[in-house]
């Protein structure tokens, strides 16, 4: 066998390792999600915050799809609601601290992090929040560090995988991201963020077909990531 097609007979058997069935991007399928997800956004939520704005259960529910579709100044109003009518919620608070590091508010995640740990030190939720402070710090070990924390009460805590995952890629370790990134996919196949983790973690691999399987995945799950990203994904794949 020569050697690109044994790099591709690899790349092969590694989608189906993290998949365990056959997949296909509908291209027609994703924009249409795309058009549906932008009413969702600019029509449908601003209607249900104001209908249901006595339901804090609902609240939590519409600020993770404002934050899935990176509508992060709208998300935060409502977390900084949430909290004001509760501030010793921590439930949710978690997707709150990725909104901050989204927007790299440091100061906000600082003052989140000590609120957290006055509540309840210990919760996993507490130990996400804590390491989402130290990665926007660069302090990247001590942030593996409360990870590994997180997972002592509860391995099943898939956003805290993707977020080890993201930690590892940062500190060059790409075997041990690609583990972290399989455990979140196997806990919540349907979150974008493990399979673009490990669509980049392939990537750095030089793995550009597998590269581009779990992009395709991802855009899939999450298809408001611009068309001009996903070209340049393919283009890398294609050229790799």
């Amino acid at each position: 066998m020569k050697a690109g097609e044994k790099r591709k007979e690899v790349e092969r058997r590694e989608q189906k390792g993290h998949l365990r069935r056959g997949y296909a991007v509908n291209r027609e399928l994703v924009a249409l999600e795309r058009e549906l997800s932008m009413l969702c956004k600019n029509v449908f939520i601003i209607t249900f915050v104001g209908t249901f704005s006595s339901s804090t259960y609902i609240k939590a529910q519409i600020v993770k799809v404002l934050y899935s579709v990176r509508e992060f100044e709208q998300a935060e109003v409502i977390f900084k609601e949430l909290l004001r009518n509760n501030p010793y919620r921590v439930e949710d608070m978690d997707t709150y601290s990725h909104v901050l590091y989204a927007k790299e508010d440091i100061f906000a995640l600082n003052n989140l992090a000590h609120r957290m740990v006055l509540i309840d030190n210990y919760r996993p939720k507490t130990c996400c929040i804590i390491m989402n402070y130290y990665s926007l710090k660069r302090q990247h070990e001590k942030a593996v560090m409360y990870f590994q924390r997180a997972f002592k009460p509860n391995k099943n805590y898939s956003s805290a995988w993707i977020l080890m995952g993201h930690e590892y890629v940062k500190l060059k370790n790409i075997l041990a991201a690609t583990n972290a990134y399989g455990r979140a996919v196997d806990i919540d196949p349907s979150d974008y963020r493990a399979w673009y983790g490990l669509g980049q973690a392939y990537e750095i691999m030089g793995m550009p077909l597998a590269a581009l399987h779990y992009f395709g995945k991802s855009a899939f799950l999450q298809p408001n990531d611009s068309q001009e990203d996903v070209s340049k994904r393919e283009g890398r794949a294609r050229h790799g």
